[in-house]
């Protein structure tokens, strides 16, 4: 934190100006005194010295005086904004990992074909006979497959995946000597899958036909027996929805494990042939398996691998905390009588991430004192805000750029997401020692999404907390400071009895800011000298302190209007009880102690060089009797 000596916007000129003055105009050489013998009184109604002149534009830039390393600095168009970072917050992952749906063991049936002629075993190959029994529907197979539990996704509607089953059909010896084709043969899986050949030739060998208007039925037409059926059936989807699921093939649901917002993907099935007999004839098989007319199945699920998902979400999004020092802070903007009435403070979020949804972001702002312990009003109440709906943009490595401002207006540029709050609650009623953000971060809950399951990032996240300085109604801003040093410059043997000293100037006034100012004589250790009266005019007749009017305002015309003030400086000496003057008060006078307390003009930002003020037609009145022993 640093003592800006300088900013005074007005009294620090006029004072060290007219104190320098004062001190030293008795030597001037417009009054040469040299031939003057011995003492000389000088009285009436006083000596007025021909300092009728002005001084050069001071700019604000002269008053700030500020460091290098000082938080508050100047944009490209010279208004002065206070700027701190935030400390680096770490990279954040968001799992979002890939579901894993395990295989289940092997189950095998046996299906045997009723019906079948008994003549037609005594027949020679190349007979003939007829087949009068009905169609064959049976279970050739089931599986029950589980995911791992998972905690990001709360609902699927489908999911891409990469996976397998596979189907055998292996005809009994009786069933390749005496029937020589089937007709048909369908094979149907659950409907919730939705499947492929990977390569045909070797996957799919006996020609079954996917059958585009029933998902998960395989079709076989005139088909011999003579070579067993063999399917290898890639999956590369899996359809949640209710209109495929059934009670009698099966269903997929992501199931709850008990855990709050836990779940596992259950994946269950049944696998049904349809059968027709076709033609009866004896083949040259010899009958050595010992079954009768049997198809046995086997049924072979492969471990399923969920790549994307169309779905809900609720991964975890973990943000680290982030502190923000306010620290290097000019004095004016500390003191005690402070009040940081800010016209547009703005906190800036920045982030950029790999996120595959959009979501939405709750920041509690919470100002902190020194000491650790949270910032309060003057109520003693909490200075927190909260700021909820922030948007997070989805993207790979898109840039978030998030500014929560007190008005919507002079946003950065680039920002994705503008909100408003009352920020001024944490700068009230003065600034804390720093800022302490918390994020709670979410994915887009609501809405359904398509993602790529994996591992997600936030990187580059930190904060930028920008002040520019400029004010509001409620704004007050406090200043005190001391010049001093009169004392090395006064002459001994100067008699001050019944003196004063006046100083006089025209204050012209460009800073947007109204002054009040008050004064007290000091000696050299500090200490107020008594029975010495600083009087400053004009007065303000509800407060009686100076009132300097405030420039840079507009008038109709949108034209800026300087501010014009006379001023007077007085320090009289009062009688003591007895009504007597006496010249030890003056005499003990080293310096002056003054505060100035401005009042901003709302809106306007303070600018290092449009924003100055000029003092014109300076004087310097030594009134009262005067006495120079000059030997």
């Amino acid at each position: 934190m640093r003592n800006n000596g300088n900013f005074v916007l007005l009294l620090s000129g006029l004072l060290a100006m007219g104190g320098s003055l004062a001190l030293s105009g008795c030597m001037n050489n417009d009054y040469d005194l040299d031939n003057l013998d011995k003492k000389i009184g000088i009285g009436g109604s006083g000596l007025q010295l021909p300092t009728n002149n002005s001084v050069k534009d001071i700019t604000l830039d002269d008053f700030m005086d500020l460091d290098e390393s000082s938080s508050v600095s100047t944009d490209a168009n010279g208004d002065y904004i206070y700027h701190e970072t935030g400390s680096d917050i770490d990279d954040v992952t968001v799992d979002l990992g890939e579901i894993k749906v395990s295989k289940s063991d092997p189950t095998s049936y046996h299906i045997e074909i009723p019906n079948m002629p008994s003549s037609i075993e005594s027949l020679s190959v190349g007979q003939s006979a007829t087949y009068t029994g009905p169609s064959i529907n049976e279970h050739a197979g089931t599986f029950s497959n589980l995911s791992d539990a998972q905690d990001y996704v709360s609902k699927l509607e489908y999911a891409s995946v990469n996976g397998g089953i596979q189907v055998r059909l292996n005809f009994s010896k009786k069933v390749k000597r005496y029937i020589k084709s089937f007709s048909k043969i369908e094979v149907q899986l659950p409907t919730y899958l939705d499947i492929a050949f990977k390569n045909a030739a070797t996957d799919n060998p006996n020609g079954g036909v996917l059958d585009t208007n029933h998902p998960g039925r395989i079709t076989f037409s005139n088909l011999s027996p003579m070579n067993d059926i063999y399917l290898n059936l890639q999956i590369v989807g899996v359809d949640f929805s209710a209109n495929r699921q059934t009670t009698k093939y099966g269903a997929i649901t992501l199931a709850p494990t008990g855990k709050p917002g836990e779940s596992r993907v259950s994946m269950k099935g049944d696998v049904y042939i349809d059968v027709t007999v076709g033609d009866l004839e004896v083949q040259n098989v010899a009958v050595d398996d010992g079954k009768n007319y049997e198809i046995n199945t086997i049924v072979t699920t492969q471990d399923l691998i969920v790549s994307e998902v169309k779905g809900k979400f609720t991964p975890t999004i973990n943000v680290d905390e982030s502190k923000i020092d306010l620290d290097d802070l000019p004095d004016f903007m500390t003191k005690d009588e402070v009040k940081l009435d800010l016209y547009n403070p703005q906190i800036v979020f920045n982030a950029k991430t790999s996120l595959p949804l959009p979501g939405t972001i709750k920041a509690t702002i919470i100002p902190m004192e020194q000491d650790g312990t949270e910032s309060k009003d003057e109520h003693g109440q909490s200075r927190k805000i909260v700021v909820d709906g922030i948007k997070i943009l989805a993207g790979n490595n898109q840039l978030n750029k998030i500014c929560i401002a007190k008005l919507n207006e002079d946003i950065p540029e680039g920002c994705t997401d503008v909100k408003t709050a009352d920020l001024n609650k944490i700068f009230l009623p003065k600034m804390p020692y720093r800022i302490d953000v918390k994020i709670d971060a979410k994915a887009d809950e609501d809405n359904v999404h398509t993602v790529a399951l994996g591992t997600y990032s936030m990187k580059d996240i930190n904060y930028d907390v920008t002040v520019p300085l400029a004010f509001g109604d409620a704004a007050q801003i406090v200043y005190d400071d001391t010049f001093d040093g009169w004392e090395e410059d006064m002459p001994d043997d100067m008699d001050l009895s019944k003196f004063k000293l006046e100083f006089g100037a025209k204050a012209i006034n460009g800073i947007p800011a109204s002054m009040i100012v008050e004064a007290e004589a000091i000696r050299k250790d500090g200490s107020v000298v008594e029975d010495v009266q600083v009087v400053i005019t004009p007065q303000d007749v509800a407060n009686p302190k100076a009132g300097v009017l405030a420039g840079a305002s507009k008038d109709a015309a949108g034209n800026l209007v300087e501010g014009v003030t006379d001023l007077k400086i007085e320090i009289n000496p009062l009688p003591d009880a007895k009504g007597l003057y006496t010249n030890a008060k003056l005499k003990e006078i080293d310096g002056l102690r003054y505060k100035l307390v401005a009042k901003p003009t709302p809106g306007i930002t303070l600018n290092k060089e449009n924003h100055k003020i000029q003092l014109k037609d300076i004087s310097i009145k030594l009134v009262g009797g005067v006495v120079l022993d000059l030997n």
